[in-house]
């Protein structure tokens, strides 16, 4: 699997309300980003890379 993307299938929608407190991100089986759906968009990392990426398709 080195080397490959996993996006989720589903995140969430306009105007869909966030109830989560705190997102974690696995990369290679180690959290390397941890925070609010906002701050992870924010800074700009694999989160929002991911984000980004599922909402052009």
């Amino acid at each position: 699997m080195r080397g490959r993307l996993s996006v989720p299938s589903h995140g969430p929608q306009p105007g869909e309300r966030r109830i989560t407190d705190r997102i974690v991100v696995l990369d290679q089986g180690r959290a390397a980003e941890s925070d609010t759906f906002e701050e992870l968009l924010d800074a700009g990392g694999i989160f929002a890379e991911l984000y980004k990426f599922s909402q052009d398709r």
